[in-house]
């Protein structure tokens, strides 16, 4: 999975047996941490770039950045609701719950590759990031080359 893709789309797809134990791997490619911009065409590619980051992870992330906390609430939900309730019948419970899966997520920031201009999908700067994201998984994986 890439970054700006629809987590909750990804989390649709999931079998039941799944959603607990399945690893769920984020290749962030919009890097959040990278250098301070230096003059103000690298500011206004900042600017840009941060437009293309997850917002899901900024809105339910705990102070580490984990979801830990948030999936755990969850799991405490699921655990304390009674069987019989109500809620459990709910389509807005089954989608609630199927975020537990998100405890199974790693992030991996990619170097970052800054956009090279307004809305940067030129061949150039889709493969610079394109080859930034394998080089990533490559890193964690411990297959550098």
């Amino acid at each position: 999975m890439f970054d700006n893709t629809p987590i909750e789309t990804l989390l649709d797809l999931l079998k039941v047996d799944e959603i607990d134990d399945l690893p769920i791997f984020v290749v962030n490619l919009f890097a959040t941490h990278a250098d301070p911009p230096a003059n103000l065409r690298e500011v206004q590619e900042r600017m840009l770039e941060i437009s293309f980051e997850s917002r899901f992870l900024l809105a339910h992330a705990d102070a580490d950045g984990s979801l830990s906390e948030f999936t755990k609430t969850i799991e405490e939900v699921m655990r304390d609701l009674p069987q019989d309730s109500p809620a459990r019948k709910r389509e807005s419970f089954r989608r609630i719950i199927r975020m537990r899966a998100l405890k199974n997520m790693r992030i991996i920031e990619a170097a970052h590759a800054p956009m090279t201009g307004g809305m940067d999908f030129s061949a150039h700067g889709v493969k610079t990031r394109y080859r930034s994201g394998y080089n990533a998984v490559d890193k964690l994986f411990g297959n550098e080359k």
